[in-house]
């Protein structure tokens, strides 16, 4: 396992043998809606769609980044009485995942790659080492390497003033470093409501998709 990651990372640091895209590529999914009842009686829809996502070569080049731009657009109805409502917030947003994290390859006693990550505008994609596994590839060249992770990234909220609203995300520029081997991405609507008989929440995930 060591040897194979390591290898891996060397591949990276040389920017060779790991996916990467050599164009761009638009991305279309599929819509997804749920409906629920609250426990005062409002009857609930939310709704994801016009997903798309704009796959595009790194701007650095390397093996190790990703980077998109994505675009989505949720929607929420509520209908039907109930108890006086004290908030509610609709958000939409992103779910990242990466297989391996790469910290750092060192050559010759030099740290050559670094993680990093960044959602704009500005909601960081941070990366946490847990369990960190060291491998190595020939005398002089040291890979840290550490398990991969899933990070929930929020883009934007919107606060429900009327019985429906909608909120659009164009074109957000997303980018992950440090990511050894596969990537996926998964978008999610929320929307919680809080009234004087209660709080209530319903999630909508679109479907996952390599980057």
């Amino acid at each position: 396992m060591r040897t194979l990651m390591g290898a891996a990372a060397l591949s990276a640091a040389a920017g060779i043998g790991l996916p990467s895209v050599a164009h761009a590529e638009v991305i279309t999914l599929a819509p997804h809606e749920r409906t629920i009842t609250t426990d005062d009686g409002r009857q609930v829809t939310l709704a994801l769609d016009d997903e798309a996502w704009n796959k595009v070569p790194p701007t650095n080049r390397t093996g190790t980044s990703r980077e998109g731009f994505g675009s989505l657009h949720a929607q929420v109805q509520v209908s039907g009485q109930g108890a006086p409502l004290d908030g509610a917030q609709v958000a939409v947003g992103y779910i990242v995942g990466c297989f391996a994290n790469l910290n750092s390859v060192s050559v010759g006693g030099n740290a050559t790659l670094a993680p990093s990550g960044s959602l704009e505008p500005g909601f960081p994609v941070p990366v946490i080492p847990k369990g960190q596994i060291g491998g190595s590839i020939g005398p002089s060249v040291t890979a840290s390497i550490s398990p991969g992770e899933i990070k929930t990234i929020p883009v934007s909220t919107k606060t429900l003033e009327a019985a429906g609203t909608s909120l659009r995300v164009r074109e957000t520029h997303m980018s992950i470093d440090s990511c050894l081997g596969p990537a996926e991405v998964r978008a999610f609507a929320s929307l919680s409501i809080d009234s004087r008989a209660g709080k209530d929440s319903v999630v909508v995930y679109g479907d996952p998709f390599p980057i």
